[in-house]
C-alpha cells in the first residue's frame, strides 16, 4: 500500500513538473510570437507560406476537393483552412496553435528520452527542445514543419509503447500516425521498411514470423487508411495515379543536376513555377504529360545525372551530407539570420546546431558503445533508424534548415544522453571516460562547425529583396525602393532593378521604369518579365511596333507566358490589326489551355467588331470556368491598365457577366440582361458600372425604386462621377422627386461644370418646380 502511495506521489510530482515545463516552453514561444509581429512578413506572406495561405482560403471558401492533382501534400493547407473557417482569415491564430503543438512536442521529447534512457536525460532533452531556436522559429511560420516534428516524435513514442503491449489496435494507431506524417510530407514513407526491420528485431526471439508479419501489415493498414483517400481523390479529380503529391520528381531533379548546389530550390532560374517544369518535360517528350508522368520524367533526369556523371553526383552527394551535419542553417523562404533582428529571444537562446550536432553524434556513438549496459537495445535502433532514413530522404533531394528540422528532437535526445553520460562518469570519478568522450566529440565539433563551402551568414541581398517585395505588395513604394537599393548595394541581384521599375511604373514615371528594366537586362538578358513589361511601356508611349517586338521576345524565352500573349494581342489591337490580335490570343489558348484572360479579351474583340454570337460564346466560356485555383499575384509583371486586375477568375467572370448584360440589353432580352448584371455584382460587389447599368435597366422598366437603389450604390463606390449623379437625377425626376433630382444635377455640375446635359436638365427641373410653386 505504501509503495502504491509513493508511486502516486511520484506520478503527481512528475505531472506537476511537466505542467511547469510545458508552461515554460509555451511562454518562450509566446514571447517570440509577439516579438515577430513587427516582422513585415508576419502579415504579408511570400513564397511557401503564401502558397499555403491561398490554397487554404480556397478550401475555406468552399473549394474543398480542388480540381487538380495535389502538387504538395495536403494536410497543412486543410488544417489552415479549418482555422480560417472557425476564426476567420487570421495569421495570428494558426501560429498560436502551432506554438501550442511545439510546446507539446517538447513534452513528447521528455517522454521519449525517458523511455530510451532515464528521467535526467528527459529533463535535459526537454530544456534543449524548449530553447532550441529553430524549432521556435519554424513554429511561427505558416509552414507544415511544426506538425511534422509533432507527428514523427509521436510515432516513435507510440511504436515503443506498442512494443510493450503489442495489440493489433495499437499497431493500427501507429500506422495512422505515420499516415498523418505522410500526408504532411511524404518523406516518412522511406522509414516504413526500417520500422518493419525494427519490429522484426524486437520480436524475433519472442513470437513467430507470421505474427511479426501481421503486426507489420496492420501497421501498414493504418497508414493506408489515411493515404488512400488522397490517392483516390487524385485519381477521380485529377485523373491520374498519384499517391499523395506530384512534386517529388521536380524536387529530386532540383537536388540532382549539374547546376545544383545541393541547397537551393532553383530549377534553371530562381523564380520558377510548376508550369516551367511542365513545359520542359512536355517539350522534350513531345506530348502532353500527366503530373505523375512529369514527376517520373524528372526522377529519370536526376537518376541519369547520377549514372552518367558519377564523379559530379558523388561530389554533390558528399556536399549535401556535409551540409546536413553542418551548423549553418540554410534558409529556404526567408533568410533566417536576417530575420533574427526581429526577435531578441532567438538571438539570445544559446542552443543551435553548432551545439546539438556534435553532441548528438557523440551521444549516438556512446549509446552504441554502451549497448550491453542499456536494456532493450532495439529501442535505441528505432530513433537511429529514423534519423538515418530521414537524412537519406533530405540528402537525396536538397538540404535546408526546414528539411533537417524533423530529426532535431531525436538529435537533442542523443545530445542530452552524451551530457548525462560524461556527467555521471565524472561524478563517479571515472576521469578516463573523458578521453573517450572527447575522442567522439572533437571530430564532431570540427565537422559540424567547419565551413568547407564558404557558407555566408552576412549576405543579405536576397533578404532585402524579399523585404522589398513585401513592401511592394503592401503598396509602401518608398520602403520597397529602399530595400531594393540595399539589395543592389550588396550584390547586383537579378530582379531588384526589375521591381524598382515596377515601382516607378506605379508612380507614373515611365522613363525611369524603362531605364530600370533596361538595366535589369544587363544583369539578366533572358528575363521574359522585363520584355513583357517593356511591351506595356512602349504601348503606353504609343510605340506599338516596339511593344509587339518586346512581347514576341518574351514569348521566345517563355512560350507559355500568359501576360506576354495578352500584351502582344493589345499591341496588335492598338495597331488596329484585329486579326493578328485574335490570332495571338488563340495561339495562347492553344498553348496554355486554361487561359481565362485570353478568352475574355477575345470576347471583347468579337464584341467590338460586332461579332455578337462569337462574343456571347466566349463570355459564356469564361463564365463556365467556376472552379477556383491557386493564383498568387506576380509583383514583377505589368499587365494592361485597361484590363481587369488579376485578382483571379472571379473578377474576369464579373466583367464577362457585365458585358453579356450590355449585349442582352441591346438585344432586348431583358431577363437575361438582368441576370447577368446581378451576377456581375455578385462576383464583384464594388463594380460601380454594373450597379449603374442595372439601375438604368430598372429605369427602363420604370421600376424607379430599384433604379435609385442601384445607382446610389454605384455612387457609394464612385462618388465623384458626374455621369452617375446625372443619371440618378434623371431617375429622381422621372419618379417625381424633383428636389432630389435638382441636388444630383448640381453635384454633377460641381464635378464637371461643362456637362451641358446636366445644365439643361437642371434648368428644366427648376422650371417645373417654379411652375408648381406658382400654381400653389
Amino acid at each position: 500500500m505504501n509503495k502504491k502511495i509513493l508511486s502516486q506521489k511520484k506520478d503527481r510530482r512528475e505531472f506537476l513538473l511537466l505542467i511547469f515545463l510545458f508552461i515554460f516552453a509555451f511562454v518562450l514561444r509566446l514571447i517570440y510570437l509577439f516579438e515577430i509581429k513587427e516582422n513585415p512578413h508576419f502579415f504579408t506572406l511570400t513564397m511557401d507560406p503564401l502558397y499555403h495561405d491561398v490554397w487554404a482560403k480556397s478550401i475555406a471558401e468552399g473549394d474543398i476537393l480542388g480540381s487538380r492533382i495535389f502538387f504538395r501534400a495536403p494536410f497543412y493547407p486543410y488544417f489552415l483552412a479549418l482555422v480560417y473557417k472557425i476564426f476567420g482569415h487570421n495569421y495570428f491564430i494558426p501560429r498560436l496553435i502551432q506554438h501550442l503543438i511545439g510546446a507539446t512536442s517538447c513534452v513528447l521529447v521528455y517522454f521519449l528520452a525517458k523511455k530510451l534512457f532515464n528521467k535526467t536525460v528527459a529533463i535535459i532533452s526537454f530544456l534543449f527542445a524548449a530553447c532550441y531556436g529553430m524549432l521556435i522559429y519554424f513554429e511561427s511560420e505558416l509552414l507544415l514543419d511544426s506538425f511534422l516534428v509533432f507527428f514523427n516524435i509521436l510515432l516513435i513514442l507510440f511504436l515503443l509503447k506498442t512494443k510493450e503491449n503489442p495489440q493489433l489496435g495499437r499497431w493500427l494507431v501507429c500506422g495512422l500516425i505515420l499516415g498523418l506524417s505522410a500526408i504532411t510530407r511524404p518523406n516518412i514513407l522511406f522509414f516504413v521498411p526500417f520500422i518493419w526491420l525494427w519490429i522484426y528485431l524486437s520480436f524475433r526471439n519472442q513470437i513467430n514470423l507470421r505474427r511479426i508479419t501481421l503486426f507489420s501489415a496492420v501497421f501498414l493498414l493504418g497508414a493506408i487508411i489515411l493515404i488512400f483517400p488522397i490517392t483516390l481523390r487524385n485519381a477521380l479529380i485529377g485523373k491520374d495515379l498519384v499517391l499523395i503529391s506530384s512534386q517529388g520528381g521536380a524536387n529530386f531533379y532540383i537536388g540532382n543536376n549539374e547546376n545544383s548546389d545541393g541547397m537551393s530550390a532553383i530549377f534553371y532560374k530562381s523564380d520558377w513555377e510548376y508550369r516551367d517544369f511542365q513545359y520542359v518535360a512536355q517539350k522534350e517528350m513531345g506530348r502532353t504529360l500527366k503530373p505523375s508522368e512529369i514527376s517520373r520524367f524528372y526522377y529519370k533526369k536526376g537518376i541519369d545525372f547520377i549514372l552518367k556523371k558519377p564523379k559530379a553526383s558523388i561530389k554533390l552527394l558528399l556536399k549535401k551530407l556535409y551540409l546536413f551535419w553542418n551548423k549553418f542553417e540554410i534558409s529556404n523562404n526567408q533568410n533566417i539570420y536576417f530575420f533574427k533582428r526581429y526577435s531578441l529571444l532567438i538571438r539570445i537562446l544559446p542552443f543551435g546546431f553548432w551545439f546539438i550536432g556534435p553532441l548528438s553524434l557523440t551521444g549516438i556513438a556512446l549509446s552504441l558503445k554502451e549497448k550491453r549496459k542499456i536494456r532493450r537495445m532495439p529501442d535505441i535502433f528505432l530513433p537511429l533508424f529514423f534519423v538515418l532514413s530521414y537524412m537519406v530522404t533530405v540528402v537525396l533531394f536538397f538540404v535546408t534548415a526546414r528539411f533537417r528540422l524533423p530529426v532535431i528532437p531525436f538529435l537533442i535526445i542523443f545530445s542530452s544522453f552524451a551530457i548525462y553520460w560524461i556527467g555521471s562518469k565524472l561524478i563517479k570519478g571515472k576521469r578516463g571516460s573523458l578521453k573517450i568522450f572527447l575522442l567522439f566529440l572533437i571530430p564532431s565539433l570540427i565537422l559540424v562547425n567547419s565551413n568547407l563551402y564558404g557558407l555566408e551568414v552576412g549576405d543579405f541581398s536576397q533578404a532585402h529583396f524579399s523585404l522589398g517585395n513585401v513592401y511592394l505588395k503592401r503598396g509602401n513604394l518608398e520602403k520597397a525602393l529602399k530595400e531594393y537599393d540595399l539589395a543592389i548595394q550588396i550584390a547586383p541581384l537579378s530582379r531588384a532593378r526589375l521591381n524598382r521599375g515596377i515601382i516607378f511604373f506605379k508612380e507614373g514615371d515611365l522613363n525611369m521604369a524603362k531605364k530600370e528594366f533596361l538595366e535589369e537586362l544587363k544583369i539578366d538578358p533572358d528575363n521574359q518579365k522585363v520584355y513583357n513589361n517593356l511591351s506595356v511601356i512602349y504601348r503606353l508611349e504609343g510605340d506599338y511596333i516596339k511593344s509587339e517586338r518586346m512581347a514576341l521576345k518574351a514569348l521566345d524565352i517563355k512560350p507559355y507566358y500568359k501576360d506576354a500573349f495578352i500584351n502582344l494581342a493589345l499591341a496588335y489591337q492598338k495597331q488596329k490589326d484585329s486579326a493578328k490580335a485574335k490570332n495571338a490570343l488563340l495561339r495562347g489558348i492553344n498553348q496554355i489551355g486554361d487561359f481565362i484572360e485570353a478568352d475574355f479579351l477575345l470576347a471583347t474583340l468579337y464584341q467590338k467588331e460586332g461579332n455578337i454570337d462569337s462574343a456571347i460564346y466566349q463570355y459564356k466560356k469564361v463564365i463556365s470556368k467556376k472552379s477556383k485555383e491557386v493564383i498568387i499575384y506576380d509583383l514583377e509583371t505589368l499587365f494592361a491598365k485597361d484590363f481587369p486586375s488579376r485578382k483571379g477568375k472571379e473578377e474576369i467572370i464579373a466583367y464577362s457577366n457585365f458585358n453579356l448584360g450590355v449585349i442582352f440589353v441591346q438585344k432586348g432580352k431583358w431577363e437575361k440582361a438582368e441576370l447577368h448584371f446581378k451576377e456581375a455584382i455578385r462576383g464583384k460587389p464594388d463594380f460601380a458600372e454594373a450597379h449603374l447599368n442595372l439601375g438604368l435597366f430598372y429605369d427602363g422598366l420604370k421600376n424607379y425604386s430599384f433604379a435609385i437603389f442601384h445607382i446610389t450604390k454605384a455612387l457609394e463606390i464612385a462618388p465623384f462621377n458626374p455621369v452617375y449623379h446625372y443619371n440618378l437625377g434623371l431617375v429622381y425626376a422621372k419618379a417625381d422627386q424633383l428636389y432630389k433630382a435638382t441636388e444630383e444635377f448640381k453635384k454633377s455640375l460641381e464635378l464637371d461644370p461643362t456637362f451641358e446635359k446636366a445644365t439643361e436638365k437642371l434648368k428644366l427641373v427648376d422650371s417645373l418646380l417654379h411652375n408648381r410653386s406658382i400654381k400653389k
